[in-house]
């Protein structure tokens, strides 16, 4: 089964300048060129772009929604990390007297001891 981090960054608004393009179409293929191959180099694999309505405050009582853009990226958890979260989890115990009234038949399992009555004190405290 594979397992994979998510990472989401902002994307661009505004081109890089960079010398030797002058349309802005060519900046903004370039910046996008530059992200991709960063986050490739650490490892991330691009997997889409996604486009979020958030409403925010104005004045009074008023809120406006804007889109924010967003690119999403995942890479694989590594084999060590794994190991480490299988180390860690914990192990469910199963309590015989709890699966015995189970298979009894009995639905409702007292999860805490019932609290011992006056009687049962005090025959206690006289052993």
């Amino acid at each position: 089964m594979s397992r994979f981090e998510f990472k989401v960054i902002p994307s661009p608004r505004r081109p890089r300048k960079l010398e030797g393009l002058e349309k802005d179409q060519d900046k903004f293929c370039a910046t996008m060129t530059d992200i991709m191959t960063d986050m490739g180099l650490e490892g991330w694999e691009f997997i889409g772009a996604e486009t979020i309505q958030v409403e925010r405050r104005a004045l009074g009582i008023f809120s406006r929604v804007s889109d924010k853009s967003c690119l999403v990226f995942r890479r694989p958890i590594s084999k060590l990390d794994e190991k480490v979260e299988a180390a860690v989890k914990p192990r469910r115990v199963a309590r015989s007297h709890v699966v015995a009234r189970v298979r009894e038949g009995q639905r409702r399992i007292r999860l805490s001891l019932p609290a011992p009555s006056p009687e049962e004190l005090a025959a206690q405290a006289r052993a």
